[in-house]
C-alpha cells in the first residue's frame, strides 16, 4: 500500500544501531597508549584507528583486531589475551617478487641495509604453506576491505640476551595490491599504560 509524504514521514524507522569493531583492548581512537617496552621507548602513542579482522579456520570465524597508532606502529590483539607490537618496516606498490616469495616458500630473508647488510630470516608460524585471508572492517567513515597475509617468526635475543619470538606479517590489500611489513614482539597487558 502506497503511504503519503506525511504518512511515511511520521511512520518510525527501525534504528540501527552502527556495528561496533571488536575490541578486546577497549581503546579508540584518541586514547592514549605507553608501551613498556625497550623496542617502542617507553613513548606516549596516540591511537589513530581501529579495525576488526576476521578469518575463517574450518568454516568458524575468528577475530582479532588491529590498533594503529602514531609513528607507524600498531598493536594486534587476539581474544586469548596474546598482544603484539609491531612496527611497520615496509610499505610499497604491488610487487610481483614478494608476491612469488611468500606464495611460494616457508621462509623470507629480510636484508638490513643500515647495519652491514646484515641478514635475518623468518619462518612459517606452524609450518602453513598457504597465505591466511580475512575481512578487514574499517569501521564508520571507512571502506572494509579483504586482506591476505603471510606470517613468519623466528627466535632472537632480547635485551636480557634471553630468547624471544620475533615476528613478521607481510600483508596484502586484495583490491590495490598494496603490501606492507610489519615487525615485532609479544608483549603482556601489564607493558600497556592506556589512558
Amino acid at each position: 500500500m502506497k503511504q503519503t509524504l506525511w504518512q511515511w514521514l511520521t511512520t518510525p524507522k527501525p534504528v540501527v544501531e552502527p556495528r561496533v569493531p571488536f575490541n578486546p583492548l577497549e581503546l579508540g581512537p584518541k586514547n592514549f597508549v605507553t608501551i613498556k617496552f625497550s623496542d617502542f621507548d617507553d613513548k606516549m602513542y596516540v591511537v589513530t584507528s581501529v579495525q576488526e579482522l576476521t578469518r575463517k579456520i574450518n568454516g568458524n570465524e575468528h577475530k582479532f583486531a588491529d590498533y594503529f597508532l602514531e609513528y607507524e606502529i600498531k598493536l594486534r590483539a587476539y581474544p586469548e589475551g596474546q598482544i603484539l607490537a609491531l612496527k611497520r618496516i615496509e610499505d610499497l606498490e604491488y610487487n610481483e617478487e614478494v608476491h612469488e616469495i611468500c606464495k611460494s616458500g616457508s621462509e623470507f630473508t629480510i636484508t638490513d641495509h643500515d647495519n652491514n647488510d646484515e641478514q635475518s630470516t623468518y619462518w612459517r608460524i606452524g609450518d602453513v604453506k598457504n597465505s591466511h585471508n580475512c575481512t578487514v572492517f574499517v569501521g564508520s567513515g571507512g571502506k572494509d576491505f579483504k586482506m591476505e597475509y603471510w606470517d613468519y617468526s623466528r627466535i632472537t635475543k632480547d635485551e636480557a640476551d634471553q630468547d624471544v619470538e620475533e615476528y613478521l606479517f607481510i600483508e596484502m590489500d586484495k583490491d590495490s595490491g598494496r603490501f606492507q611489513m610489519w615487525l615485532g614482539k609479544q608483549i603482556g597487558k601489564d607493558r600497556l599504560s592506556i589512558i
